[in-house]
């Protein structure tokens, strides 16, 4: 759980809950879940929300959570309220006119 608090006079806040469970299916091959709630506070405006589930495959150097380097793929389903649509579209313009959308990618994670 995290909340973030802007200084100055206004109060704002950024609230984020994530769960994320890994399950071991071999030593080399586990698969990572990923369960989020956010929400956005700004003095004046409507709060901001955005709830996100992932599932992510995942192949690493050992079952142990912190064997890396891990190889992940990734797929996310996000839905946020009205009041978040035209801070998504910033980022992703094919969502302006939306209140979910999906994603797909890769990720290598790694420890220098």
């Amino acid at each position: 759980y995290e909340t973030l608090l802007s200084e100055g006079t206004e109060k704002n806040s950024w609230s984020s809950i994530t769960f994320r469970p890994q399950q071991i299916i071999t030593e080399h091959f586990q698969m990572v879940y990923e369960l989020g709630l956010s929400e956005v506070h700004e003095q004046g405006q409507a709060t901001r929300t955005l709830q996100r589930v992932t599932v992510a495959p995942q192949l690493s150097m050992s079952s142990n959570i912190w064997g890396r380097p891990a190889l992940r793929m990734y797929v996310t389903h996000s839905q946020w309220n009205e009041a978040n649509k035209s801070f998504v579209a910033q980022n992703a313009p094919s969502y302006s006119d939306k209140t979910s959308g999906g994603a797909i990618g890769f990720q290598v994670e790694a420890f220098l």
